[in-house]
């Protein structure tokens, strides 16, 4: 059963004053278009208690919120080293560190607050076949894919034969060809931090 809607306070002084000068439970709830229960609760109650005011409810009283300037620091501090880290994690080191209960909600209130949102990598375009060609000298391009054609064809059929053939290409690949993408690398790390993450022109490196 839908609890009732407590009457305003306006209504029981008028019950109240109704009811003294001599009307009925039954006639002053059809004056007031309230019902009969709620009349008759209204007089018992100022019988009982000879107040029209509400009574005092018993709720959960909400603690106030401290924050520490120092946590706020830490949260900022730790979301700058490193940039991948979730709420959750960044929560686990600020309770861990500063003795805290903190949420990964409240984190990541926190960081919104302070400028730092979350962020999802860019999407990079997949490498076509033509592109991984133009890395390689011809020499080396038609040994590497001839093995990976092999390797393909073949198919390993265990753990073990896997390793074996990828110790089969291994040995294909010159200390030369290793060398020039070890040189690669640097320009591309370069680029990357250039681009900022973001899509490079990688035939151009």
């Amino acid at each position: 059963m839908a609890r009732q809607k407590q009457l305003s306070k306006e209504k029981r002084v008028a019950i109240i004053t109704l009811r003294n000068e001599g009307p009925s439970v039954r006639k002053i709830g059809k004056t007031l278009k309230v019902s009969l229960s709620a009349v008759a609760k209204t007089i018992k109650r100022y019988k009982k208690t000879g107040s029209h005011e509400d009574r005092p409810r018993k709720g959960r009283v909400s603690e106030p919120i401290i924050w520490f300037a120092a946590e706020d620091k830490f949260i900022r501090v730790t979301s700058l080293r490193n940039r991948r880290l979730s709420a959750a994690q960044i929560r686990d080191q600020v309770n861990a560190t500063q003795q805290t209960h903190l949420s990964a909600t409240t984190v990541k209130r926190r960081l919104c607050e302070s400028g730092l949102h979350g962020r999802i990598a860019a999407r990079k375009p997949l490498i076509r076949t033509g592109n991984k060609q133009k890395y390689l000298t011809k020499k080396e391009s038609d040994g590497v894919l001839r093995q990976m054609s092999r390797m393909k064809a073949k198919g390993p059929t265990s753990a073990k034969h896997l390793w074996e053939l990828l110790q089969d290409y291994w040995k294909t690949i010159s200390g030369d060809y290793l060398l020039k993408l070890i040189k690669r690398m640097t320009r591309v790390c370069e680029a990357v931090i250039k681009a900022k993450g973001g899509y490079f022109e990688e035939p151009r490196i």
